[in-house]
């Protein structure tokens, strides 16, 4: 996720330095709210590449969560759209509508889409009917268009 007037600057933020370009506003089987995804149990990727992920509080970053979880960030001020699969174990659904319910509670609009028999890695699988759904989606979203395509080819289940 990438964040609106309220992201983290890069300078302050290390995993934020390294990223040549940004898509506002959209997540898609990933874990935005890094701090319940690593409470979960059986879920996400486990304590330990969390761990990675935020690296270790520091005097200077007491608070390892302000600057990597986008959950803690909210609102973002922007408009965001979350992408599934229906059978991901290592980012479950509930994982994206628990996160869409706090950035509906924070005021930023938030659309879900669950796609049809897809797990993990189909989301990032060219060919697979959750790679095209996700590029109808992220081509709407680079044309500026609101609620992005929806190809014929990939079966979902559309939350708002």
């Amino acid at each position: 996720m990438a964040g609106g007037p309220s992201a983290p600057s890069r300078e302050k933020s290390p995993r934020l330095a390294r990223s040549p370009a940004h898509l506002r506003g959209r997540q898609f089987g990933r874990l935005p709210d890094l701090k319940a995804d690593k409470a979960a149990s059986g879920a996400a990727c486990g304590p330990e590449v969390i761990d990675r992920l935020t690296g270790a509080a520091t005097a200077g970053r007491p608070d390892v969560w302000a600057d990597t979880s986008p959950a803690e960030r909210l609102p973002l001020g922007v408009s965001q759209f979350i992408v599934h699969g229906e059978k991901d174990q290592v980012a479950p659904p509930w994982l994206g509508r628990a996160y869409a319910r706090r950035v509906r509670a924070a005021g930023d609009p938030v659309r879900m889409t669950v796609v049809a028999a897809s797990g993990h890695v189909e989301l990032i699988a060219p060919g697979s009917a959750a790679w095209a759904r996700e590029a109808a989606i992220v081509a709407g979203l680079l044309a500026g268009r609101r609620g992005a395509g929806r190809p014929q080819t990939a079966p979902s289940r559309h939350r708002t």
